[in-house]
C-alpha cells in the first residue's frame, strides 16, 4: 500500500506481493540467467509429447518468476500507473 501526504491510500496488492518476494526472487532469476552462460551450458526444454521430442526454451525470466508467485504483471503495470498518477495530481496541486 502506498500513502501520500494528503493521505491518499492506494491498494497495490501486486507490488506489496512483489516487494515481499523481492530477494529470492531476485536470487532465482540470477540463477536461471547463469544456467544459460555457464559452460557447457544447461537449457531448460519443452517436450512436444505428440513427436517425443524436446527443444531448447527461452522463456522470459520475469514472467516465469511472475507466474511461479502469482504475480499479475498486468495488474503490476496498472498498480505503477495508479501511483504515477497519484504523484502528478499531488504535484498538481502544489503549483
Amino acid at each position: 500500500m502506498v500513502t501520500f501526504k494528503r493521505e491518499v491510500k492506494l491498494k497495490t496488492p501486486m507490488l506489496d506481493k512483489m516487494s515481499k518476494i523481492k530477494d529470492i526472487s531476485q536470487k532465482i532469476g540470477e540463477f536461471l540467467e547463469w544456467i544459460g552462460h555457464r559452460d557447457p551450458k544447461l537449457f531448460l526444454c519443452e517436450l512436444d509429447q505428440d513427436a517425443e521430442q524436446y527443444w531448447p526454451s527461452y522463456p522470459n525470466i520475469e514472467k516465469l518468476l511472475a507466474e511461479f508467485y502469482e504475480i499479475d504483471l498486468n495488474e503490476v503495470e496498472k498498480e505503477r500507473r495508479q501511483i504515477l498518477d497519484a504523484i502528478r495530481e499531488e504535484n498538481n496541486r502544489k503549483k
